[in-house]
């Protein structure tokens, strides 16, 4: 028979489980993971006389202050882009833990690689978000995928008027 002596599993309906140990100069130690709404949190104690009620607080803490809040939803991003001339996209969603009034704090910049030789490769960029000034995400923009190979409207043009002539 197995048995749980992680308590937090089931005393905390939100919790995904822990990890307890001891040592002589840590003490005991808990690192544990909870998940409500979508927001994940981990909690980290050292030398600590009541680890799992600690976690329950400060989990409690963290679900109470913070929100899952989007900062890049892949489908509805839109970002078209002069120099390729055609749109970009992104693979992932991404989410950020924040407080109500934090939100004007996040910042997101596009950098766009030139010269890029499409046929090999369609990232031509970076999405990259700040919080507060420092990075905290950084996600490959591509082109469409249809763009990939393609020769440009005025290629398409100049060989046209060179059949012709």
């Amino acid at each position: 028979l197995w048995y749980n002596r992680v308590s937090i599993l089931d005393d905390y309906k939100y919790s995904l489980g822990g990890k307890n140990g001891y040592t002589p100069k840590a003490g005991k130690t808990l690192v544990s993971g909870a998940e409500k709404k979508g927001l994940s949190l981990t909690a980290v104690s050292l030398d600590d006389g009541d680890i799992y009620n600690t976690h329950i607080k400060l989990y409690d803490y963290g679900f109470d202050t913070f929100s899952r809040y989007m900062v890049v939803n892949k489908d509805s991003f839109f970002y078209e882009d002069q120099y390729y001339g055609e749109r970009l996209y992104v693979n992932e969603s991404y989410y950020y833990p924040v407080k109500e009034d934090e939100k004007d704090k996040l910042r997101v910049v596009i950098q766009i690689v030139r010269g890029i030789d499409l046929t090999k490769s369609n990232k031509v960029g970076n999405l990259i978000v700040y919080f507060d000034e420092e990075e905290v995400f950084r996600e490959d923009l591509f082109i469409e995928k249809k763009s990939v190979g393609d020769k440009s409207f005025f290629t398409k043009v100049k060989e046209f008027f060179l059949k012709i002539f």
